[in-house]
């Protein structure tokens, strides 16, 4: 369940400003696409209890976007009770990558 989401998750996503988000999953806000790759990579956290970096392609209204996503384990009392995910868009080293 959300209990944050930064603007430029929300432009990214056309989530408005004033969802409420508190409480949603994954498949509340999104494509059931993105939502399967959101909660798939949130158990692979919870089942290794280790943080993972991944290299996402989400298609948007804009065209296809990269991520380099990094998702941690939050712990308490050492259970993983939820995860914090950090991504960066790395679309325009991408495409100059491809141009190489």
């Amino acid at each position: 369940e959300y209990v944050y989401m930064n603007q430029y998750h929300r432009d990214l996503f056309d989530i408005a400003d004033d969802t409420d988000i508190a409480g949603k999953r994954a498949a509340d806000l999104h494509s059931a696409e993105v939502a399967e790759k959101f909660q798939q990579n949130d158990k692979r956290v919870y089942e290794t209890r280790e943080q993972v970096e991944i290299e996402e392609v989400i298609q948007t209204d804009d065209g296809r976007q990269y991520f380099l996503t990094r998702i941690v384990p939050l712990f308490d009392n050492g259970s993983v009770y939820a995860t914090c995910g950090i991504a960066t868009n790395i679309t325009e080293q991408k495409e100059y990558e491809e141009k190489l």
